[in-house]
């Protein structure tokens, strides 16, 4: 079996790295991903569509990772859609998925991290690569 491969962006335009992005990536990575940061930032910002055409498609991930605060929110649920519509898996975590996980599944995304998702990467990639079987355990 092939490495799973994610990319991780950060699609709010912003000036610094977010706290914890680097350590989901460390995470997805000590487990065997192949895996590619992009945060959108205010120097390099994309549109939701360019982000799909440059950043994502080249990449070809398994599945696409969204960190993302409540600031343009209707631009990364549109993000997500974009993402869903190409076939990708989209996965959600950050200060607004965090506090509203219904709203983000009902975007777009097929799975929530709540809280620091760093903690839930491990059982998340166990149960991945058993092929998404429900009973499987990390």
């Amino acid at each position: 079996m092939k490495n799973p491969r994610i990319i991780v962006l950060f699609p709010n335009p912003i000036s610094t790295i977010p706290a914890g992005f680097t350590y989901v990536g460390k995470r997805f990575k000590r487990n065997g991903w192949e895996v590619k940061l992009h945060i959108n930032t205010f120097r390099n910002h994309r549109s939701m569509e360019r982000l799909v055409e440059e950043v994502i498609k080249p990449f070809q991930p398994d599945i696409v990772g969204i960190s993302f605060a409540t600031f343009s929110v209707m631009n990364v649920h549109h993000l997500m859609r974009l993402c869903r519509e190409q076939g990708y898996s989209v996965i959600a975590g950050g200060n607004h998925p965090s506090i509203k996980p219904e709203e983000t599944l009902r975007a777009g995304a097929e799975l929530v991290f709540r809280g620091e998702a760093e903690l839930g990467i491990d059982d998340f990639c166990a149960w991945y690569r058993s092929g998404k079987d429900p009973a499987a355990r990390g």
